[in-house]
Order: C-alpha cells, then sequence, then structure tokens
C-alpha cells in the first residue's frame, strides 16, 4: 500500500512539475513575444523621425543653397553686364558644385532609405520566425497535455505499468 502511495506522490510531483514547466513556458513566451513587438515598434518610431529630420533638413538647406544660388546669379550677371567673364564662369562653378552636393545627399538619402528597407525586411523574417516557434511550441504543449490526459484516464494499476515500463 505505500508503494502505491509512494507511486501516486511521484506521478502528482512529476504532473505538477510539467504543468509549472509549461506554465512558466508560456509566461516567457509571451513576455518575449511584447518585449520584441515593443523594440520593433520602437526602431520603426526611431527610424520614421530620423528619416522626417533627415528630410526636413534637407528641404530647408536646399531651400537655403537655391536662395543663396540666387543672390550670387544676380551678382553675377551684374558682373557679366559689366564685362567680368570670369566671374560668371565662377558662378556657374559654383552651380555645379552646389549640384554635386545635392546629387551627393540625394544618394545619401536613397541608401539610407534602402537600408530601413532592408531593417524592416529583417524585422518581418523575425516576426515569421518568432510565428514558427510559436507554432512548434503550441504542438509540444499539446502533446504533452494529451499525455497529461492519458496518464490521468489510467486505473492504478495501468498507471503502475505505465512507470514501471519508462523506468
Amino acid at each position: 500500500m505505500e508503494v502505491y502511495i509512494v507511486v501516486l506522490w511521484i506521478v502528482f510531483i512529476v504532473a505538477a512539475s510539467i504543468s509549472a514547466f509549461f506554465v512558466g513556458v508560456l509566461y516567457t513566451k509571451r513576455y518575449l513575444e511584447k518585449k520584441i513587438k515593443q523594440e520593433i515598434i520602437n526602431d520603426i518610431q526611431k527610424a520614421e523621425k530620423t528619416y522626417d529630420e533627415i528630410i526636413a533638413a534637407a528641404k530647408t538647406e536646399s531651400t537655403a543653397i537655391i536662395r543663396q544660388a540666387k543672390l550670387d546669379g544676380k551678382e553675377e550677371a551684374h558682373k557679366i553686364i559689366e564685362g567680368a567673364e570670369r566671374e560668371a564662369k565662377k558662378s556657374r562653378d559654383e552651380i555645379k558644385r552646389a549640384e554635386s552636393r545635392l546629387e551627393k545627399r540625394e544618394a545619401s538619402f536613397d541608401k539610407r532609405e534602402e537600408q530601413f528597407q532592408v531593417k524592416e525586411e529583417k524585422l518581418e523574417e523575425k516576426q515569421i520566425e518568432i510565428g514558427e516557434k510559436e507554432e512548434r511550441l503550441d504542438k509540444l504543449i499539446s502533446q504533452e497535455e494529451e499525455k497529461l490526459y492519458k496518464i490521468a484516464q489510467l486505473t492504478q494499476e495501468e498507471a503502475k505499468e505505465r512507470y514501471l515500463k519508462q523506468i
């Protein structure tokens, strides 16, 4: 009789341990999902804010460059009227440099946009990976629940036989 009590206690302890393990796994899974989702949202918000700041700075700077180029053009036109061909050439060179700077900035913005797209694709891949892991965990949990359900339906004699076979 004492052996049966010990076996029942062992079965109870094993079942309680398995249940506690799965509760811990579920809690950890949900916690990590929330944390990863929040990090992804924060990264996207930071990227969007940085992108908007860069665009605003570029617009402001391009407006200032255009305004300055117009002023330089007017000054150089006046000098050309006075016959200063040399100053007109200098103005054209400055405009070319300004255009070159703008093209470089535009290329830089295109590169950053590509980087943002790559980050976004990586985030999507991580989300898919998390989903796959969730499915595997759900399958494992359901398998363990089925085992526990089957064990719970056994008679003492059947449970003892299974337990002795597993040992």
